[in-house]
């Protein structure tokens, strides 16, 4: 028997994350107001002397959360580095501080604007328009802020600087060496905005791995290099790093891939023409190098994670209110699901306005009608299957439905709808009820609803069980529907992932856009979608630029949800999807 994933185990049910987080905590969250900058504009001159005060006047419009936590404002130097300006609980005031003499001059931009409320909700501004919220929260996409007006120049700091350069170098000493022979290079420099040489150094790296160092101080132009030893492993001896120093502390890093770092500050070329091949040189008469035994590798068990448990949530009824979920089973073999059309049962959650007489009907792919149940009447096969899965219990007189089925690969859709014509919140579950390895697994769940905010938030569920992890490409379609007949499509859906606590892990708006990164703690890795991507598990593509939002996800062994919202209130038909990424074991 599988284990019973209780509530205040797992929450496995979506009897938890399916229905308690999202019946209750969901409609709250939808419909808080983030806070809005009204207006900001530069308060102190447009040209700064280095050492002056910056000032930014701002006010705020509060959001449901009358109290403002922070208004932050992120400053760009000339060379890139970032520095952010914070004021603490006012809606209205002066966000700054004062600039150094060793600032760099030039004109200083700004990049982002932030403003919290006291609640955590954040509206996040950018210089192209764009107003997001990456914790909650709504208002406005766009914003009218010239970000051009806030921009200031600084003169009386630090001009540009330059680092020393390694002008020449090469190999002095034969390039093959006898064992407490010298080892030597010529090499010569090009100071930068500092004349004055601290140090040129060598890194050398014999085979086995280890570095000796040869340095030089103060010299432009010479030799460095030192006496080898007969200790010394016979074989070839490679150059890995050089370094020049100025005594101004600008330093510049040359590695073998031809890049050119500064770690200290400073500024020059990104690349160099150095032949880290031609420095390179051979010992002899030293000490013979013991090869190193491979090590026989530990073969990693392969990952066992997969969907065992899809669900959608959302509005059903008759005709075109018919709540249609579908699901795919890939693989091979067949397996066996539970299948099951929530209605009353959700009352006792908490939940108001349940379909009360739902009619669940499965489909194959070419729309053949497999199964059809109104009312599961209490069989003792589906109280033992419902156990085995997972699921919460249905009273045995509920008009709540529930089918067991065995199923071949391929495509299916769960259709619900009202027996009397009504419309009401329902929950399509479908469980995995086979054993530990299954050759067929769910490889996609999608649901297409109307969708808006609140109680009219499109949900689509899904459980990850075994060990390792899963990646999966989510969709929030609207816009993309209307190629395909569908009118009165949702203009511009929000796209977020939740975790079984209810917080967000990323969220979408725009498939072009990169994800917005929630304070879920779940170890995830979040990616932009891309139109391979799509062709890769089979979706339909989505226009370049569309309003259309997808991310791509890897997540461990737990409960989520994948949520659909419309933007600044918007209500339309939306299709959710979720694609499981395959892999290759």
């Amino acid at each position: 028997m599988k284990p019973h994933w209780s509530l205040s185990s797992r929450c496995f049910l979506f009897a938890c994350v399916s229905l308690l987080g999202i019946l209750s905590a969901r409609p709250a969250r939808a419909q808080v107001v983030a806070p809005q900058l009204s207006s900001i504009a530069l308060a102190s001159s447009g040209t700064l002397t280095a050492g002056g005060t910056l000032g930014y006047s701002f006010t705020v419009t509060p959001g449901s959360t009358s109290s403002i936590l922070f208004v932050a404002i992120v400053v760009q130097d000339p060379s890139g580095h970032t520095y952010p300006f914070l004021t603490n609980g006012l809606a209205s005031g002066t966000v700054g501080g004062a600039t150094t003499a060793s600032g760099q001059n030039g004109t200083y931009t700004v990049t982002q604007i932030e403003v919290e409320d006291t609640s955590g909700v954040t509206a996040v501004y950018t210089p192209d328009g764009a107003i997001a919220y990456p914790f909650g929260g709504s208002g406005p996409s766009t914003s009218t802020l010239s970000f051009a007006s806030l921009q200031f120049n600084l003169t009386g700091g630090l001009g540009t600087i330059l680092a020393p350069q390694i002008a020449s170098i090469a190999l002095a000493s034969p390039s093959a060496v006898t064992a407490g022979g010298p080892v030597s290079y010529s090499f010569s420099v090009t100071p930068g905005t500092t004349s004055t040489i601290l140090f040129v150094s060598i890194d050398v790296q014999d085979p086995s791995g280890q570095t000796y160092q040869f340095i030089t101080d103060g010299a432009t132009s010479g030799a460095v290099g030192g006496s080898s030893t007969t200790a010394w492993l016979d074989g070839t001896y490679t150059v890995t790093q050089i370094q020049v120093e100025d005594t101004a502390g600008n330093l510049s890093v040359y590695t073998p891939n031809g890049a050119i770092t500064y770690p200290s500050g400073g500024s020059g070329p990104d690349t160099s023409a150095i032949a880290f091949a031609g420095l390179q040189f051979t010992v002899s008469g030293g000490v013979a190098a013991t090869p190193t035994p491979t090590p026989t590798p530990t073969p990693t068990p392969a990952p066992t994670a997969r969907l065992i448990n899809v669900s959608v949530r959302s509005l059903a009824g008759s005709g075109p209110q018919t709540l249609i979920g579908g699901f795919v089973i890939g693989g091979t073999g067949s397996k066996q699901v539970v299948i099951r059309g929530d209605g009353p049962a959700l009352s006792s959650f908490g939940l108001t306005g349940v379909l009360a007489d739902p009619v669940l009907t499965i489909h194959s792919g070419a729309g053949l009608s497999i199964a059809s149940n109104a009312g599961w009447g209490g069989s003792q096969a589906l109280m033992n299957a419902f156990s085995e899965v997972g699921a919460f219990p249905f009273t045995s007189s509920s008009k709540d439905d529930a089918l067991l089925e065995t199923l071949a690969p391929g495509a299916y859709t769960g259709n619900l709808s009202s027996v009397s014509g009504d419309s009401g919140i329902e929950l399509v579950e479908v469980y995995d009820a086979d054993g530990a390895a299954p050759t067929a697994r769910f490889i996609n769940v999608s649901a297409r609803s109307t969708a808006g905010n609140g109680a009219d938030t499109l949900i689509a569920g899904f459980v990850i069980e075994g060990t390792g992890t899963d990646t999966l490409v989510i969709r929030a379609d609207g816009p993309a529907l209307s190629g395909y007949g569908v009118s009165g499509v949702l203009a511009q859906p929000q796209l977020s992932v939740y975790d079984s606590s209810g917080k967000v892990i990323a969220s979408n708006v725009g498939w072009g856009a990169e994800p917005v990164i929630g304070p879920s703690s779940v170890p995830s890795v979040v990616v932009a979608a891309t139109a391979g991507v799509f062709s890769q598990v089979g979706a339909f593509a989505l226009p370049t630029g569309s309003a259309d939002s997808a991310l791509v996800v890897t997540l461990p062994e737990g409960a989520y949800t994948a949520e659909v919202t419309g933007v600044n209130g918007a209500t339309g038909v939306a299709l959710v999807e979720v694609y499981e990424l395959p892999r290759s074991n």
